[in-house]
């Protein structure tokens, strides 16, 4: 454990090893390399006794703690509620990272279990020894936000110290949802309602405060996200001007006569040459359409019969001269 295969070695490299067990019947050797060298643990206790500070990085993370590296095959654990006195994590990585170097106090070492326990909070006095010392009942305090959740907020008035804020201690008013009211990094002024160092809880009331002092409890408010920003002069036009189209479109459809379509607009930025080649078509379209006038195709015989009857009297004239 601690080791990288790389420095376990690789395939073909010669190595050194204790002969573990022997099966003669299943042809099997069973080999060890730690034990060629001395075993850490069996100095562990005395290398780091209990109360000793110690210093290392961080090898991993789980959901119930972290291991720091301290030596060549021995880890310790800090478990994550001895990182802090007052702070509550889901998860480690909440506050802490792989590679970090941190500072710890050893609080028991187990050599047969090979088990090093480690502390973090332990590096600092527990707040709530002196708590009372420092706080008491009715006490005006300005504290910071530092958790939201759905029954109320968390709130430090000072370092690795947390009270509660219920949600009916926010406001005089209902509230239905503390983000309505508070957003982490806020700072309020609120009052001390109550202090069980046995299950170290402190309660806190930003409404308790206002409600004696009358005075605005906001001492600061944390940066608030960016609104929206609004869509572009270009692409509000954009949108107006389809709307305008769409609107004459729907204005000539309804004054088109019946069983007639209405003309199409002219596509916006179209070449005058396909503009002439349309109105080409629509005049040819017409054209077309457009029937013969009457008089012209009942002219055609009248004028016809006429040249034939003066052609009959010419002929009959030049018969009576002969």
């Amino acid at each position: 454990r601690g080791r990288s295969r790389a420095r376990l070695g690789h395939v073909g490299d010669v190595v050194e090893a204790v002969v573990l067990n022997l099966d003669k019947e299943a042809r099997r050797i069973s080999l060890g390399m730690k034990q060629v060298e001395a075993n850490p643990w069996t100095t562990a206790q005395e290398k780091y006794p209990v109360g000793m500070r110690v210093k290392g990085g961080i090898r991993n993370l789980t959901e119930f703690g972290a291991f720091v590296a301290l030596d060549e095959g021995i880890d310790g654990l800090i478990h994550i509620s001895d990182i802090s006195w007052t702070q509550r994590f889901k998860h480690p990585s909440e506050i802490l990272q792989k590679g970090q170097e941190v500072e710890a106090v050893v609080l028991s070492v187990d050599v047969e279990k090979e088990r090093l326990s480690l502390g973090m909070k332990q590096i600092t006095p527990d707040p709530w020894d002196s708590l009372e010392e420092r706080y008491a009942v009715d006490d005006d305090i300005e504290a910071k936000v530092t958790k939201i959740t759905n029954f109320g907020v968390f709130a430090a008035p000072e370092e690795d110290l947390e009270g509660l804020v219920h949600i009916s201690e926010l406001d005089s008013e209902k509230v239905k949802e503390p983000e309505d009211v508070v957003r982490v990094g806020d700072v309020f002024r609120m009052r001390v309602i109550k202090i069980d160092r046995e299950q170290r809880r402190l309660g806190l009331s930003i409404r308790a405060y206002v409600e004696s002092t009358g005075e605005d409890p906001v001492v600061s408010r944390a940066p608030r996200p960016e609104s929206p920003k609004p869509p572009d002069a270009q692409g509000a036009a954009s949108g107006k001007e389809a709307k305008t189209a769409s609107e004459a479109e729907a204005k000539d459809a309804a004054e088109a006569p019946e069983g007639e379509a209405p003309a199409p607009p002219a596509a916006e930025g179209g070449s005058s040459a396909d503009a002439k080649a349309s109105e080409a078509a629509e005049a040819g379209t017409e054209e077309a359409e457009a029937p013969a006038p009457q008089e012209a195709v009942e002219a055609a015989p009248a004028d016809g019969k006429a040249d034939e009857d003066e052609q009959a009297g010419e002929s009959d004239g030049a018969e009576e001269k002969a």
